[in-house]
């Protein structure tokens, strides 16, 4: 009996990783001024890493106009938004789930470049760089750069160590002196991911060792009860 009650509760906690773990989406990009007519070329993208249903769900705006959305997504999808429905100042955009909970916000951002560029969320926050609409942000490549750049800089040490070791002076220390290699360790690629996928990670390994705690409890509670009844 008491070994089908905790099969119960595993497969309770195994469904309630799994509906936390369905909560991926959010909102990864917003274009407030295009270059050009504003009228259908604003747009808002969203991110997942699975497929979601979002009939039922909404965007809100800073007025608190709704938006609807409908249809499935899956990685990067953008959403075309309805006319004037994303203005150029002091906007916060909220994405709200078929329940009406809050899913996820922006900061509050505003753009008046009426250029190519839009905000996008990054590592560190919200950034308004060149649009990559229905893509990755533009700001994911910047560890990227920055190794790049690392590179760069190891090849222009590399050139003037060979320089020097090719001169007249360095051959007649050599003579009197063992050179001393010095091998510089590249610096790993990280993969980006955002604080709230960090959060979010965190909070489940939390919550499945706390339902682990008390799956202890229980059987340590079971056995107790049948040595006192066995007195």
């Amino acid at each position: 009996m008491f070994i089908r009650e905790i099969f119960k509760f595993a497969i309770f906690i195994i469904l309630l990783i799994s509906l936390a773990s369905a909560s991926t989406v959010r909102i990864n990009e917003v274009e407030l001024n295009p270059s050009g007519t504003d009228n259908k070329n604003e747009w808002i993208e969203l991110y997942s890493s699975q497929e979601v249903n979002l009939d039922g769900w909404t965007i809100t705006n800073t007025k608190g106009k709704v938006f609807g959305l409908n249809g499935t997504v899956e990685g990067y999808k953008s959403f075309i938004t309805p006319y004037n429905f994303l203005t150029n100042d002091k906007q916060k955009i909220k994405l709200f789930d078929n329940e009406n909970k809050l899913v996820d916000e922006t900061d509050e951002i505003s753009d008046n470049s009426n250029d190519e560029r839009s905000w996008q969320v990054c590592d560190n926050g919200w950034k308004f760089e060149q649009a990559s609409k229905d893509e990755k942000n533009d700001c994911e490549d910047e560890e990227i750069n920055k190794i790049e750049e690392d590179d760069t800089e190891k090849d222009k040490v590399n050139e003037t160590q060979a320089a020097v070791n090719d001169s007249p002076i360095q051959n007649i220390v050599e003579q009197n002196n063992e050179t001393e290699v010095i091998t510089l360790a590249p610096k790993g690629i990280k993969t980006w991911k955002s604080k709230k996928e960090y959060i979010k990670e965190y909070a489940l390994i939390g919550f499945a060792l706390f339902c682990l705690l008390i799956l202890v409890y229980l059987i340590r509670k079971d056995g107790q009860d049948k040595s006192d009844n066995d007195f």
